[in-house]
């Protein structure tokens, strides 16, 4: 993971980048980054779900989100069908324990996936150029 330094830093350059395109590819490439771009409160929200993964898909981050809500899936299995409360209390403490440090970096974390678009963006936008 980057520090929040080196991803100023990123999108400067990437700014930087847009500010040289025409007009047109640069308002192509505002489009796209409107589409693509993810609020860091609508991350914080969902990540009070942690449990469920919510906040893992709403960054497009499939498989992450897919064990989240498996774990968190069997852990309420072997409660109520299996009546293992101690496995089950097990593994939600260590899928919360896992979930940590993403509640303590929503911006950094969100940060990060809107440089990505925007990278992804420009280089969409380019490629379209003549």
């Amino acid at each position: 993971m980057f520090s929040e330094k080196e991803l100023n830093l990123e999108e400067s350059v990437i700014r930087e980048q847009v500010n040289e395109l025409p007009d047109a590819a640069r308002q192509e490439y505002q489009a796209l980054i409107n589409a693509g771009q993810k609020s860091p409160s609508t991350y914080g929200k969902l990540n009070i779900l942690c449990l469920l993964g919510s906040h893992h898909f709403y960054l497009k981050r499939w498989l992450r989100g897919s064990i989240s809500l498996s774990t968190t899936c069997i852990a309420l299995y072997l409660l109520f069908s299996m009546n293992s409360p101690t496995i089950a209390a097990s593994i939600l403490l260590a899928n919360f324990i896992v979930e940590i440090p993403q509640m303590l970096n929503i911006a950094h974390i969100v940060h990060a996936y809107n440089i990505r678009v925007m990278q992804q963006s420009l280089d969409r936008v380019r490629n379209s150029l003549p």
